[in-house]
């Protein structure tokens, strides 16, 4: 269905807040109140209109906010399966460094958080396994997620290298490093399995293939399901 959505000029305020609104209370724990948004406009509309700007936002995006990130399934596993705060943390550091390589722009979310979340419980014991708790929790066999976690543990030996473009991709390390943090990116790492000078996903470079061509497909089977709308400013 096509329709046209009309936004006055002094409705922009408006739809901003509206939107901000909606995204502090999908993201944020203590999401700000209605006053705050009415405060910082300097009451250029009222609590009513503020409501009513966000069903509509609601409406025109057909209630599709995005998918879940990588941090979202990890939580997911880590319940499922009763990590300890010390184990999920470190999970969390090595997807947190992830952010900094490229190559993972297009991989899946929960297999990224799969794999990690088994890196994570292999470097505090080796023999730890992929259970039939994580298969049943994370839809993904052993065969799965294995090939994320040698990837994401290659990743881990070719920053700590700190050659080339990572030389000064330490934040994350050293934010992990505290003691809040466990200490986690000081956590001694597994062997790696291929050579450091080896491209990241040279293991299987159909891993990454495949993920990106199952994210379009779930972009493009998203985008299908909104009506399209047009939006003209007076």
């Amino acid at each position: 269905m096509s329709f046209t959505v009309i936004v006055k000029p002094e409705e922009l305020q408006l739809i901003a807040s509206a939107a901000v609104f909606i995204a502090s209370k999908y993201e944020e724990r203590s999401p700000p109140l209605i006053d705050d948004f009415i405060y910082l406009s300097q009451d250029s509309f009222k609590k009513e209109a503020l409501e009513e700007a966000e069903r509509e936002v609601f409406r025109i995006v057909n209630f599709d906010l995005g998918a879940p990130l990588s941090y979202s399934h990890l939580r997911r596993y880590a319940k499922a399966c009763k990590v300890d705060m010390q184990g999920l943390t470190l999970a969390r550091y090595i997807l947190e460094t992830s952010l900094m390589f490229y190559e993972f722009v297009s991989a899946s979310e929960s297999k990224m958080a799969a794999g990690a979340f088994l890196l994570a419980l292999k470097m505090v014991d080796e023999k730890a396994q992929w259970t039939p708790v994580m298969h049943k929790y994370s839809g993904y066999s052993a065969e799965e997620v294995e090939p994320w976690t040698w990837a994401l543990n290659h990743m881990l030996h070719i920053r700590k290298s700190g050659g080339g473009k990572y030389s000064k991709q330490h934040t994350v390390a050293d934010k992990y490093s505290h003691e809040i943090f466990f200490k986690s990116s000081e956590v001694p790492l597994l062997a790696d399995k291929f050579r450091l000078a080896s491209p990241l996903l040279s293991q299987g470079p159909c891993i990454l293939y495949n993920a990106t061509i199952a994210t379009k497909k779930l972009q493009n089977d998203s985008l299908s399901s909104i009506p399209s709308h047009t939006v003209h400013f007076r």
